[in-house]
């Protein structure tokens, strides 16, 4: 009995060395893991170390247990689930946030134009909402306001208690062109496919229906961001109008500070969610190994600056590709009006040999630009030759149609000719929508902080397109 109880006594002393060794030597190796390393860099308990006093089967016993030790982990697929749900919330609203960032940059850096200084491509606008010569503003159905767009949301309020929601019966949108005016002139704006945000809601309710009514009412202060473009009606001007794929397009009634900090609050708001996501799952997949060290700590608070600095440079880096696809999408827009120009010509050849044969020098200058060929996008100093040559061409059988009546009596003529004339108004409204579009890109990478940026990413200056414009009126005749 007395050597049993001896047995169990060393056996009991033998657990208690080997636990305390191996709480020990876990503490070492704890030390030895960065950052432990940097604060106990001078510490040692070599001369105090239990496992000296270890005989060899204690020791073995350690051995063992140190290599058969695995700390706790998350079992299963929730630390997946999880994961991915944090990962994919952080990609989502870091998409959304960018985007209101991004217009919220766009609202911010572009110059807002006169409407007599307009350039063809992206611009900003401030003006009043004006009516379009005899075209009435549309009524809208709630407050029989004089409106160029409304939205009305028609709601009922089905269920009770808890279990009560409101179901849209009706909602409808209805817009009307309009202009907008400032102390400089007027510019044609179509509604239609915009972003409009106005701060003209009026909500009325009886019993369980409930009518919501947003407009934009005639004089209206207006701020607007959209694409510029050859007004479909007079070739010579321009006009602001939009399609479903082409953004950003924003018409609002609220100032551009106001719109500018709604914008940046919503992007600045998402951003935050989307980090908050990816700091959880950060710190949920360090957590799942149990560990919970300093380390894994200091891992999840480099998420932030990692995180931040990524923003940083795709905010720059999508501002910079933005400026030059804007300048590269103007400059394809006069190649293809450049392009149709040239495919022209041979019809015009035809009508100066059958009117004008005796204008030989005209026949001349005609050949000559047709044997040259249509200069691609990337000869800006051919394009700009081919257009001034061309221009002088059409000046001067413009000038000799006036005094050929038999010209001028033939439809199809003055229909050519004046496709010409609505071709050549149209390449000179480019060219300054795109010399406009390279200049702002030459001032942003020319600039701190995108002129580092620039360098790293090898964005180079753009040349610019330089042509001594000439503006053409139609040839009016009456049958």
């Amino acid at each position: 009995m007395e050597d049993r109880l001896a047995v169990n006594q060393r056996q009991t002393v033998d657990d208690i060395q080997i636990n305390l060794a191996f709480a020990q030597q876990q503490y070492i190796n704890q030390l030895k893991v960065f950052p432990n390393n940097l604060i106990a860099w001078n510490y040692s308990i070599e001369a105090d170390n239990i496992t000296n006093l270890l005989n060899q089967q204690q020791s073995a016993a350690l051995n063992l247990r140190l290599k058969n030790f695995k700390p706790a982990r998350a079992l299963g697929v929730l630390p997946f689930i999880v994961i991915a749900l944090g990962l994919l919330l952080c990609v989502g609203l870091s998409y959304w946030g960018f985007r209101l960032i991004r217009l919220k940059r766009h609202i911010e850096n572009l110059p807002t134009s006169k409407t007599s200084g307009l350039v063809f491509g992206l611009s900003e606008l401030k003006g009043r909402v004006s009516q379009i010569d005899d075209q009435e503003p549309l009524i809208s159905p709630l407050t029989n306001s004089r409106c160029y767009w409304f939205r009305y949301i028609v709601e009922e309020k089905r269920g009770s208690g808890k279990d009560a929601k409101w179901v849209t019966i009706e909602d409808r949108q209805e817009y009307r062109a309009f202009y907008c005016k400032d102390a400089y002139g007027k510019i044609k704006v179509s509604p239609q496919n915009a972003e409009i945000i106005s701060h003209r809601n009026k909500t009325r309710r009886h019993g369980s229906i409930r009518y919501t009514e947003k407009i934009l009412k005639l004089l209206d202060k207006v701020y607007i961001l959209g694409n510029a473009k050859i007004d479909r009606v007079a070739g010579d001007k321009l006009e602001i109008r939009g399609t479903k794929k082409e953004r950003p397009y924003l018409i609002t009634n609220l100032s551009e500070q106001v719109i500018m900090l709604r914008k940046a609050h919503g992007g600045m708001l998402s951003l935050t969610a989307a980090f908050s996501s990816l700091m959880f799952a950060g710190l949920f997949y360090l957590g799942s190994f149990g560990s919970f060290s300093p380390t894994d700590y200091l891992l999840a608070t480099l998420i932030a600056p990692t995180y931040m600095s990524l923003m940083i440079f795709v905010f720059h880096y999508n501002d910079l590709i933005f400026l030059k696809q804007r300048a590269s999408r103007n400059l394809a827009n006069i190649d293809v009006a450049m392009q149709k120009r040239y495919d022209l010509i041979p019809n015009l050849q035809k009508i100066v040999k059958r009117y004008l044969n005796h204008e030989s020098k005209l026949l001349v200058a005609l050949t000559e630009i047709r044997t040259q060929g249509h200069a691609s996008s990337n000869q800006l100093s051919k394009m700009s030759s081919q257009l001034e040559s061309g221009q002088q061409v059409l000046s001067r059988i413009i000038a000799r149609s006036e005094d050929y009546p038999d010209f001028k009596a033939q439809k199809l003529n003055v229909k050519l000719m004046n496709k010409l004339v609505d071709l050549e108004n149209e390449i000179a409204l480019m060219r300054e929508g795109y010399n406009d579009a390279v200049n702002y890109f030459n001032t942003r990478i020319a600039s701190v902080p995108d002129v580092f940026f620039a360098r790293i990413l090898n964005f180079k200056a753009l040349q610019h397109f330089v042509c001594k414009d000439k503006k053409f009126s139609r040839i009016e005749v009456n049958y």
